[in-house]
């Protein structure tokens, strides 16, 4: 949850230089309240019993070597060079 907050912030600290930007602007203020959905989705899982904070840890590590493997394979595939690995 520390880091969600982190990132939230630091995104307020962007939408504050980039308030002259609309587009910026806007990326950044969709980023921020994507982040807080997100955020209060974890809370009530938690709350409600759909899932423990050492679960969830548990299920996010798995994604991200999941993931990571998948690009790995991906590179693999596609040769260091390729743009799209």
């Amino acid at each position: 949850m520390a880091a969600i907050e982190h990132e939230a912030e630091y995104l307020g600290v962007l939408m504050l230089k980039y308030k002259s930007s609309p587009d910026e602007y806007a990326f950044f203020e969709f980023r921020k309240e994507s982040l807080q959905f997100q955020k209060e989705t974890i809370e009530t899982n938690i709350q409600t019993g759909v899932t423990t904070p050492e679960s969830y840890t548990a299920d996010l590590k798995k994604f991200l070597q999941a993931t990571k493997s998948l690009m790995m394979d991906a590179a693999q595939k596609l040769g260091a060079t390729s743009e799209h690995a």
